[in-house]
């Protein structure tokens, strides 16, 4: 989409933390080339956030998640900002560029 990346659904190792999904996976579905809309890929900083738009802590594990939630199935949010930019996180588009887990 124009603001997003949309729905992508993979699976992933339960010891996969944050610094392996966005490396791994993120960078590679959501931002094929290296590029988006904002920019090349070495000029945004990109997070990871859960289902409430909660940072994900760096150390937590999938398998982690998976025990705390209770869920059979998890859902990430990317977010990009530039980063040289003053601007925040751009929440208002994370519905359309969700990750599945």
């Amino acid at each position: 989409t124009m603001s997003g990346g949309g729905i992508r659904k993979v699976r992933v190792q339960k010891t996969f933390c944050k610094s392996d999904i966005i490396v791994d996976l993120a960078k590679e579905l959501i931002l094929p080339n290296g590029r988006s809309s904002k920019g090349m890929i070495d000029e945004l900083s990109i997070n990871l956030f859960d289902f409430q738009k909660n940072d994900l802590p760096d150390d937590l594990s999938v398998g982690e998640l998976y025990a705390k939630t209770g869920l059979n199935s998890l859902r990430f949010y990317l977010a990009t900002k530039q980063s040289s930019a003053l601007s925040s996180f751009k929440t208002s588009s994370l519905k359309n560029s969700e990750s599945y887990l």
